[in-house]
């Protein structure tokens, strides 16, 4: 696929075709996106925004923008980093509905900062703008970083009704593959009201339904059914899958799920009596929010220390 795309990449640019190069640079943008890499996405979107806007073409400038926030909020770039370019992108936005969505992500961005005040705000101004452009699409993939922010808050109840409304809105348009990753969200915020059975088959439903190249669902379901088989008492289950979830994130650049992932295994290592491992994994994770500038995930990890969730 990428050569594919290279070729025509120089294909276009050899027409002057702007449209034609927007295209190439979403199609590798998504790439970016369904292997976890937000770096290498968030270069192809930005290129095919430009490109776009110069075609005239709206609608692949807008797609462009949108993806540019999931990039922020779930790519390396650091919190701090990513409000300021999120905030720009949100003032020289032409599009009210795009802006509408980065306000969502940016109020993830904030929470991941412990700015809840803010970050709430910044969420329901999303919900009202989105509501009022009868945006549903946008308001579903918004209710991942408004699920973000309760949980980060400590609000899992509010973060579980949030992601049912939106995993059932997936499931009735169709969108399998948009259902598995709300999924997921969703088993994690059963599993933090401690509805682990619960959890656990909504992570491993999700699993199944998602494609094989979608790495972030692959990734989470594993590590949340590996917290789940060490609850059952199967340790040797547990390792084994809560490791592939680690495996699966470091060829990613998602350093928080990269981070949760290895938060989970060290449950899991916990449970299992490994108590030299487990220290290592959760110093991993503590390196890899902080790498983000997830105040709150670092914090929340360091009291956990010593204390089975």
């Amino acid at each position: 696929m990428i050569a594919e795309a290279a070729d025509a990449h120089r294909f276009f640019t050899y027409l002057g075709d702007e449209l034609g190069l927007a295209k190439v640079w979403h199609r590798r943008g998504f790439v970016g996106i369904v292997l976890c890499r937000w770096r290498s996405a968030q270069e192809a979107f930005q290129r095919a925004r430009r490109h776009a806007r110069r075609a005239g073409a709206d609608r692949d400038e807008a797609v462009a923008s949108s993806m540019l926030f999931f990039c922020l909020v779930l790519g390396p770039t650091h919190v701090d980093s990513a409000i300021r370019r999120g905030e720009k992108i949100v003032a020289e936005e032409r599009f009210r509905g795009v802006a509408g969505f980065g306000l969502a992500a940016l109020g993830s961005l904030h929470a991941m900062r412990g700015d809840f005040d803010e970050s709430r705000a910044l969420v329901e101004q999303s919900r009202v703008i989105l509501e009022d452009l009868g945006q549903t699409r946008r308001l579903v993939e918004a209710s991942l970083f408004a699920a973000t922010v309760s949980l980060l808050e400590g609000r899992a109840d509010a973060a579980a009704e949030r992601l049912r409304w939106a995993h059932d809105v997936a499931i009735e348009a169709g969108q399998r593959g948009l259902a598995a990753s709300i999924g997921v969200h969703l088993a994690e915020a059963l599993y933090a009201l401690d509805r682990h059975a619960e959890a656990d088959t909504t992570a491993v439903a999700s699993g199944a339904d998602a494609a094989g190249d979608d790495v972030f669902t692959q990734i989470k379901w594993r590590a949340l059914h590996g917290k789940a088989l060490a609850r059952y008492g199967d340790m040797e289950a547990a390792l084994e899958v809560a490791r592939q979830a680690v495996s699966l994130s470091e060829a990613t650049d998602d350093l928080n799920s990269r981070a949760a992932a290895l938060a989970d295994l060290a449950f899991v290592l916990r449970a299992a009596g490994l108590i030299e491992e487990e220290g290592r994994r959760r110093d991993e994770a503590i390196a890899l929010y902080r790498e983000k500038g997830n105040v709150v995930g670092e914090q929340s990890l360091r009291e956990g220390e010593g204390r089975d969730e």
